[in-house]
């Protein structure tokens, strides 16, 4: 549904399925311009991939941590953290992302 919302809204979406799977992605040459994180998933979860990426070439890449989790704001330092539901903030968290 997400991936809906983005398209619809003008953005190029590349999905994923988990953790290992964006990681993978990363690794093969995707560069994006911000990151939509979740946590819980499969396989490997937000929390680990963030530890990657903080050790990866993508650490300059924005991400938006969007979750169910009810993490609060600084939970990931400067990093946006939004509660899932609330697409509008994320659509302008990833236009500020772009800007």
């Amino acid at each position: 549904m997400l991936t809906r919302v983005l398209t619809h809204a003008g953005y190029e979406v590349i999905a994923v399925r988990n953790g290992a799977e964006a990681i993978q992605a990363l690794q093969g040459g995707v560069r994006p311009r911000a990151i939509v994180l979740d946590l819980v998933m499969p396989i490997m979860n937000g929390w680990q991939v963030w530890d990657w990426l903080q050790t990866s070439s993508q650490a300059t890449v924005p991400v938006i941590v969007f979750t169910a989790s009810g993490l609060s704001q600084g939970a990931f330092g400067p990093v946006r953290v939004l509660q899932k539901g609330r697409t509008h903030e994320l659509l302008d968290a990833l236009r500020a992302a772009a800007a």
